[in-house]
């Protein structure tokens, strides 16, 4: 089973050319970082970057990097830098597995724009990421500008602000708009 597991991590790591460490920079900037638990705008207890506490696997998780769930729950314990990118690293596979179920040509996407797509299903969810089907055919159908408009007039926009409007221009433009 964990052979299993490290080969197909490892057959992902060829196929994804998504600049990992750029992602954690953006991840970083969009969701904060914090080292200790906190509520999350939607009420969850959260710690790292955006690790929702309350998920059926938390335990587990925090137990792998080296943490004790009760502690962290009771604000006992801080994660350290290289304990908070590790609860990243483990849901970074799926993100990406549920960017490319998303989007058809997702592998064929820069680096850019692969990265606005996984900043969205990390953000939102793949459920509410699916809902935004005038972006993803606009993005499966590389008309990029198209893409961007969409997401801008969506009510996650209007939630998300500035994290919206610079992934709109990493869309719409192809470039960087952070210096990571």
């Amino acid at each position: 089973m964990i052979y299993s597991l490290i080969l197909v991590s490892l057959i992902l790591l060829i196929l994804i050319n998504m600049d990992r460490d750029k992602f954690w920079k953006q991840i970083k900037i969009h969701e904060g970082v914090r080292s200790k638990v906190y509520r999350d705008t939607t009420g969850h207890r959260t710690i790292g970057v955006g690790f929702n506490l309350e998920r059926a696997d938390a335990e587990q998780v925090l137990r792998s990097v080296g943490a004790n769930y009760q502690d962290v729950i009771r604000g006992e314990y801080e994660l350290s830098n290289d304990q908070m990118r590790l609860l990243f690293e483990y849901d970074l596979a799926t993100i990406e597995d549920e960017a490319r179920r998303a989007i058809s040509n997702y592998d064929e996407l820069s680096d850019i724009r692969q990265r606005v797509v996984c900043d969205m299903v990390f953000n939102l969810g793949l459920t509410k990421f699916l809902k935004f089907k005038a972006t993803r055919n606009h993005i499966e159908h590389e008309r990029f500008g198209r893409a961007a408009d969409h997401m801008l007039e969506s009510k996650w926009a209007n939630q998300v602000k500035g994290r919206a409007r610079m992934l709109a221009n990493m869309m719409r433009y192809n470039n960087d708009v952070y210096d990571l």
